[in-house]
């Protein structure tokens, strides 16, 4: 954008310092034709208007010629800062994207994270319950053989 920017400014600053030469240039046309006028006797100050005329219809038609130039090189570098200032709404846009699918992505392993851990506990849980029938299992066995050898004795 900052590139844009000089651009714009290079072209207003050359776009003045074109029209100030153009009036520089129109004044001095004007004046040269107007010390010949002076200077020249009355008939040929009706060939020096047409003279006169002319030079200034071909300046007025340069002068429109590098209005037209500058409006173009303007409209092209407005059409530039619309495109750049569009492409930047788009990163911006694939940058909240991005960072949207980041967040899912940690959301999605959170949460398998947390399936994973109650996974874990409902196995320890099992694992427990396991443990405690067969310490159970394994009580009764020696409770009915020390029953049985207590009968014995």
């Amino acid at each position: 954008m900052n590139v844009i920017g000089e651009v714009e400014e290079e072209v207003v600053v050359e776009t003045v310092l074109e029209e100030v030469e153009e009036e520089v240039v129109v004044e001095t046309v004007l004046e040269e034709v107007e010390e010949e006028v002076v200077v020249e006797t009355v008939p040929e100050e009706v060939e020096e208007e047409v003279v006169v005329e002319t030079v200034l219809e071909e300046v007025e038609e340069e002068v429109v010629v590098e209005e037209v130039v500058v409006e173009t090189v303007l409209e092209e570098v407005e059409e530039e800062v619309v495109v750049e200032t569009v492409l930047e709404e788009v990163e911006e846009e694939v940058v909240v994207e991005t960072v949207l699918e980041e967040v899912e992505e940690e959301v999605v392993v959170e949460t398998v994270l947390e399936e994973v851990e109650e996974e874990v506990v409902v196995e320890t849980v099992l694992e427990e319950v396991e443990v405690e029938e067969v310490v159970e299992e394994e009580e009764e066995e020696v409770d009915g053989r020390g029953r049985g050898r207590e009968g014995v004795w």
